[in-house]
């Protein structure tokens, strides 16, 4: 385990981070999925270890009921749920469960930003 502390953002970088990044996280889910609960559940104490909001920065895009949300998972190349969508990192299924991967996608994503 990593002996670094997690970055916690003030008031104002977290607004800033929360503008720039905004909807460069989308949450793939259907209904009848059993895991997607729990990618989302990873995403937000993610989100929120680096004092971040889920509702603000994820963008949840359910495949059953919107025609369009899974043209776009197909375009991924992938029929199953749960994809998450981090910046350029596409976390499929299983990867979407590990936490590490969504953390580091997540790290990846704020210092592009922060560039």
């Amino acid at each position: 385990m990593s002996s670094r502390k997690p970055e916690i953002f003030d008031a104002t970088q977290k607004e800033n981070i929360e503008k720039r990044v905004k909807v460069k996280i989308k949450l793939y889910k259907s209904s009848s999925c059993t895991r997607c609960p729990i990618a989302k559940f990873i995403l937000q104490r993610v989100l929120s270890s680096k004092g971040l909001s889920y509702s603000e920065l994820v963008e949840e895009k359910d495949v059953d009921k919107d025609r369009d949300a899974m043209a776009e998972l197909l375009m991924y190349d992938a029929i199953n749920t749960p994809l998450v969508l981090i910046g350029d990192k596409i976390l499929r299924e299983e990867e979407a469960l590990k936490e590490k991967l969504v953390k580091g996608a997540i790290e990846e994503l704020l210092s592009k930003q922060d560039q």
